[in-house]
């Protein structure tokens, strides 16, 4: 019986340690122009670094992005 329950017990935390991360996307536009960036999609830290990266590297060429950070 104990077997049972610790096969069952191990069964259950395979299955949630496999379940996929959660995976989020970029949606980015620049003001000025209107232009829409392809969406950027990852995790969430990465997807952080990229808005992180996008609107810093953007300032510097005179570009103002706005980003929204979406969960698929």
């Amino acid at each position: 019986m104990k077997r049972k329950v610790l096969f069952v017990l191990c069964l259950i935390v395979f299955i949630l340690s496999s379940c996929e991360k959660a995976n989020y996307c970029a949606q980015c536009v620049e003001i000025n122009t209107g232009f829409n960036a392809t969406d950027f999609c990852g995790e969430s830290q990465e997807v952080d670094d990229y808005i992180n990266d996008l609107t810093s590297q953007g300032a510097d060429l005179g570009q103002e992005w706005s980003c929204s950070k979406i969960i698929e």
